[in-house]
């Protein structure tokens, strides 16, 4: 009776493995799909941006197309989540902080005396994003993640530097189309990001080594600032 009992404990044992490698499994072809769709509409964003670009003589769009077939190589390459999260408000807050750029209204070009201006910040913006990509490398994410914590390059002076060239891109733009309407976009962008920095750092803040992070690298978002 021992024996079999010993036999039955054995064979749950290698049921519950099973059934967590399933999981496991499961988990990772969940997470696979959910890259693929990124990479997919990171080549979608690109293929329109690169549309727009033949249409209008703006010279900095074709850094946002390098920019969006980057991050699809990402997606395709980069390493699972160690967390994510999925609670809707933070989902919501960081879809909107991606797309406030297209409530900016456009004024005639010839009316902006400082669109020349405008054009040079909007391109130191766009590099901006692509260097802090490039640190960031297969650690890169849309939504709130844990992955692995990266501190070199850009990351060694501010914890989001993502977001502080989503800041210069965003004046570069309010530069061009200089209006009170433009600038509260703009303010409201601000808040989204803000919103999004907060989001993040409480989830990441569960890492030890991220803390350990935030306790070396002072500050956010603009060195001296915040």
């Amino acid at each position: 009776m021992q024996q079999r009992s010993g036999f039955a404990g054995e064979k749950s044992d290698r049921c519950g493995l099973g059934h967590f490698l399933a999981l496991a499994n499961a988990a990772e072809i969940k997470n696979r799909k959910l890259d693929l769709f990124w990479v997919a509409l990171s080549i979608g964003f690109a293929f329109l941006t690169w549309k727009y670009a033949l249409r209008e003589a703006y010279w900095p769009i074709w850094l946002f197309i390098l920019l969006h077939l980057q991050c699809a190589l990402i997606f395709a390459i980069r390493q699972p989540a160690r967390r994510s999260s999925k609670r809707p408000l933070e989902i919501l807050l960081t879809i909107l902080s991606l797309n406030y750029f297209l409530a900016f209204e456009p004024v005639p070009i010839d009316a902006a005396a400082l669109a020349p201006l405008g054009a040079l910040v909007v391109a130191a913006g766009a590099l901006l994003t692509l260097v802090s990509v490039h640190h960031l490398g297969r650690s890169f994410a849309v939504l709130p993640s844990l992955r692995e914590i990266r501190t070199d390059g850009m990351y060694g002076w501010i914890r989001h530097p993502i977001y502080f060239s989503y800041l210069v891109t965003a004046l570069g733009i309010l530069l061009r189309h200089l209006t009170i309407y433009n600038l509260a976009v703009a303010l409201v962008g601000v808040v989204l990001i803000l919103c999004r920095i907060h989001f993040e750092e409480r989830l990441l803040a569960e890492d030890d080594a991220y803390r350990g992070y935030m306790n070396a690298v002072r500050y956010r978002l603009i060195p001296g600032v915040y």
